[in-house]
């Protein structure tokens, strides 16, 4: 992605630097801007997830190791340790809760 980007940078300031009056250069050069402009979202997007999924594993394994330091089992309840991970609880049944860490 990063080097069609590039490509297409470059393609644009070549454009740009042509005599703008003929329609043909100017519609080229809209349709060129605007797909970089949505590759360049694209890849901020892709990057925003990446760096969501990085933070999901590093807190799953801070959880592990939190987990495995009491034995696998937490004997009773610790505020920090909620708050610090539970992000919400979502109720689907009476008897079935959702939690998202």
């Amino acid at each position: 992605m990063d080097e069609e980007i590039e490509s297409l940078i470059q393609q644009e300031r070549a454009l740009f630097l042509i005599d703008a009056d003929h329609n043909h250069i100017r519609r080229e050069h809209k349709q060129l801007v605007a797909k970089l402009t949505q590759l360049q979202t694209e890849l901020t997007n892709w990057m925003a997830e990446f760096a969501n999924q990085d933070s999901r594993i590093a807190r799953t394994i801070e959880f592990e190791s939190i987990l495995e330091s009491q034995g696998g089992k937490l004997l009773e309840f610790s505020e920090d340790l909620y708050t610090g991970i539970i992000e919400k609880i979502v109720v689907e049944e009476r008897t079935k809760f959702e939690f998202h860490l």
